[in-house]
């Protein structure tokens, strides 16, 4: 299935940058050893947790009080459940309340993130001694199961390059394994994503130096592996926003998952929404030609997870001037528009931006 998701974007693939609505936010399916009255409801308490997780994107809610006291009253958020069959082992499907799921964030100011969410491409170059291999959506290694159920649990939309011919032809491994952003912005273009991680995992050149005469020997013995990942943003211009560089250890599996948690967490602070930082935001939409443009605008704010509330402030021919009471920062609310792509900022090259100037946006539609 997850195959044939890739395969489906690539056929949609465009120069502009995909964002993807995760679809089951609010449900979960949990393994289940019988149909007990115990076991199901043991089974509904971890399906609860699994969808604050989902919903929020990052696993530092799990720890909120408010959260804690939600898992043990898990029955008033739930609409429905039924059993059902995965890969052989008998679960438990549990839908949640969306609205009671959101005010639970709300009630506990934390941040909630809403079920449009950047794509991510992940490029994962493995270096065996000499040898290095770009790892593929087919790939015979665990890692694209692991990248897949990562994506699933925390609701982050993440997908493996083919590898096919196009990427044969267009892919240099030195400019990949170098991180070079024109290379990478190059190669990634076809799968159109709203972001690209550059992950390397070598047992060779990646791994600290470690002085074999040393007397810590063996407790300063070198580790198996090394991994670091960079991450690029901008469909046009590759921007390295940021790179890390301190995983070694033994584990393949156990390098990549945390690798994995820490990009989520990163691009969760750019996108998610925080309940409890409200402010006012004024923005100019230039080109509103009608009363039909006029109400898709207004209905386009009022839907989008980064507003509380919409008003107009001012008309002036084709130019609406909007006030917005926004959830979280002006940076969330830029961040979540890019992912739409129906609103998007004008800036002229040639002028220069005063502080407290008005931003000017021009509308795509549909």
């Amino acid at each position: 299935m997850f195959k044939y998701f890739l395969s489906l974007l690539l056929l949609l693939q465009s120069t502009t940058a995909l964002s993807i609505e995760v679809k089951d936010l609010y449900s979960a399916e949990v393994p289940v050893s019988n149909q007990t009255t115990a076991e199901r409801e043991k089974a509904k308490r971890k399906a609860l947790s699994a969808v604050i997780l989902k919903v929020a994107g990052d696993e530092s809610v799990m720890s909120s009080p408010a959260m804690q006291n939600a898992k043990r009253n898990y029955a008033q958020y739930i609409t429905q459940f039924r059993y059902g069959l995965r890969r052989d082992q008998r679960t438990l499907v549990v839908d949640f309340d969306e609205n009671k799921i959101n005010q639970l964030f709300i009630d506990a100011n934390l941040p909630l993130w809403g079920s449009l969410r950047p794509q991510v491409l992940m490029w994962t170059i493995v270096e065996d001694e000499f040898e290095r291999e770009v790892v593929s959506s087919s790939s015979q290694s665990s890692i694209p199961n692991l990248v897949h159920d990562f994506s699933s649990i925390r609701g982050l939309p993440i997908i493996l390059p083919l590898m096919d011919l196009t990427d044969a032809v267009n892919l240099n491994m030195s400019d990949l394994w170098g991180r070079f952003s024109e290379p990478v912005r190059e190669v990634s273009e076809r799968y159109a994503p709203e972001m690209v991680v550059v992950v390397r995992l070598s047992n060779n050149s990646l791994l600290p130096f470690i002085d074999e005469e040393a007397d810590c020997q063996p407790l300063c013995a070198a580790p198996a592996l090394a991994l670091d990942w960079s991450l690029y943003s901008g469909s046009q211009t590759m921007t390295s926003n940021r790179m890390l560089l301190e995983y070694v250890g033994d584990s393949q599996e156990e390098l990549m998952s945390k690798a994995l948690a820490d990009i989520t967490h990163y691009i969760y602070n750019l996108y998610a929404l925080a309940t409890d930082n409200r402010q006012r935001y004024v923005i100019d939409v230039a080109n509103v030609e009608s009363m039909e443009t006029y109400v898709e605008v207004t209905q386009f704010l009022q839907e989008l997870s980064a507003v509380k509330s919409v008003v107009l402030e001012r008309a002036d021919g084709p130019q609406r001037r909007f006030s917005l009471e926004l959830l979280g920062s002006e940076t969330s609310f830029l961040a979540t528009l890019k992912l739409n792509n129906k609103l998007k900022q004008f800036v002229d090259p040639l002028a220069q931006v005063e502080e407290g100037e008005i931003p000017v946006f021009l509308w795509e539609g549909r």
